[in-house]
């Protein structure tokens, strides 16, 4: 009988391995839209897929053994109400059949008056420091980006349709409309339960994992 407990915990590991790489890009802004020069690629999504594909494996590993082993109730019933499973394994799936996931990075800044001037009504703030990198910097900056609150969001690609167009046009969107009268791919930000950061998305499924092997030893398929 197959037993998967072995090939689950490795898979654990290189997930755990992968994601310490990837939060490496948490708060940080890139040159070039993250994009690597040297190669085309996108190493943030590069690590995203990745990590989901570790992840997937967790589950189809111990769904092979509670399949032989007559417990795929009890595996369903965990993956069932674990709506981040879902999300991933959706994910994974675009990612294979489809094409790879992106990305979209915000940065919103604060900066306090510290000039106001009442004669003329207007007011001065406090400069703000972005530091922007390079994507092969393995680590942050020194300092960091303190004052600035940086999120990444994970997106899918979405077939640009008539409704999207007209949707689009109502929005007032005219770049998006003429990008895709271009035939230039078109993202959208998915989320699960209302989160979109990639980072606690990615932190709360590798949290769900460990709570699933834990779960699958104790009902019998992992073993």
């Amino acid at each position: 009988m197959y037993r998967s407990k072995s090939g689950i915990e490795k898979k654990l590991a290189q997930a755990k391995y992968v994601f310490n790489q990837l939060s490496k890009f948490e708060g940080r802004i890139f040159v070039n839209g993250g994009v690597d020069e040297k190669t085309g690629s996108h190493p943030l999504v590069v690590l995203l897929s990745s990590f989901a594909a570790h992840g997937r494996s967790v589950f189809q590993y111990a769904c092979k053994e509670a399949k032989q082993g007559r417990k795929q109730q009890a595996y369903e019933r965990f993956v069932s109400r674990s709506p981040i499973v879902g999300f991933f394994k959706r994910l994974r799936d675009i990612d294979i059949h489809e094409c790879p996931p992106g990305t979209h990075t915000t940065i919103a800044a604060s900066s306090p008056i510290s000039r106001p001037d009442p004669k003329t009504g207007t007011a001065t703030g406090e400069p703000v420091k972005l530091c922007v990198e390079s994507p092969d910097n393995p680590n942050g900056p020194e300092d960091g980006n303190a004052r600035v609150i940086i999120t990444t969001t994970i997106t899918r690609r979405i077939e640009v349709t008539t409704d999207v167009i007209n949707q689009l046009k109502a929005q007032g969107r005219s770049d998006l409309v003429d990008a895709a009268q271009k035939g230039e791919p078109l993202y959208k930000a998915v989320e699960c339960e209302g989160e979109q950061d990639l980072f606690r998305l990615c932190r709360r499924y590798l949290t769900v994992m460990e709570s699933f092997v834990e779960y699958g030893t104790e009902h019998g398929f992992i073993t």
